[in-house]
């Protein structure tokens, strides 16, 4: 199977779609592309493949929590992934008039946990009203996770250019060794005659400078893709509510809502 690197710089990833699976007529086509995808690793610039790019930032950024902040956003995007594949799965079971898996047996229309109780009995709501429940249910945890995922990726990414530009600058500050002074002592540095020490300044406030527009831009993309994922639930919401809403009208329940716990 050919592999097509994909390389991404923390973007926030939707869903792998469900695979579908079709009769082959003739000549079976040839298997799709498998899509790896690469993370560019903001302190030394190498492409690394998702699952080693965590243990990769182990020893490029050793000494840091920059690993950790990119392992914690990882499991946040595993878990947002899981999110809008469960809402979509709740889709499909309503559609076809299956029993509603619960999760530990936890209603999403109902206030009480496990007794059913509301305003209104859920076993008679329609389709439409239920898949709404669970919409209106989930989606303050939903954006709550998209929002500490890109927290942490923030916040890593930020690290990595600070680290690389200290690793930048202790480089310089190493190559004063030749004038016999200690780059580790201010005092020994003070030696020096300004316009050796001038560059040393001058990186030092380029590195503010590229920090600052970096946090600046990052804010940016955050609202950005925040935005985006509003967006793209708020569709599912919309198709998923106008498809229920015609099979309630053209196709009303006869019997009450099923439901089924679940681990």
């Amino acid at each position: 199977t050919p592999i097509i690197p994909k390389t991404t710089n923390f973007a926030l990833m939707p869903p792998d779609p469900a695979p579908v699976f079709e009769p082959v007529i003739g000549n079976p086509a040839p298997p799709p592309a498998r899509i790896v995808e690469l993370y560019t690793c903001g302190v030394c610039t190498d492409e690394i493949v998702k699952g080693e790019y965590v243990q990769h930032l182990l020893h490029c950024a050793s000494g840091t929590n920059i690993a950790n902040l990119v392992n914690l956003a990882f499991q946040l995007q595993s878990k947002i992934r899981k999110m809008e594949n469960s809402i979509r799965n709740y889709f499909g079971i309503l559609y076809v008039d299956d029993p509603v898996e619960l999760p530990l047996g936890k209603c999403y229309h109902c206030k009480h946990r496990y007794s059913h109780k509301g305003w209104k009995n859920c076993f008679e709501m329609r389709r439409a009203d239920y898949m709404m429940a669970i919409f209106e249910k989930t989606d303050y945890d939903y954006l709550e996770i998209v929002k500490r995922y890109q927290a942490n990726f923030k916040k890593a990414k930020i690290m990595m250019l600070w680290l690389k530009q200290k690793r930048e600058l202790e480089e310089k500050k190493n190559g004063l060794r030749i004038y016999g002074v200690d780059p580790s002592n201010r005092e020994s540095l003070k030696q020096l005659p300004d316009s050796i020490l001038k560059p040393l300044r001058q990186l030092k406030a380029k590195h503010t400078r590229n920090l600052r527009t970096f946090r600046a831009k990052l804010g940016v993309e955050t609202e950005r893709l925040l935005e985006f994922y509003k967006n793209k639930r708020q569709a599912e919401k919309t198709t998923f509510i106008t498809v229920l809403l015609a099979v309630d009208t053209m196709n009303p329940r006869q019997t009450p809502l099923q439901f089924v716990n679940v681990a």
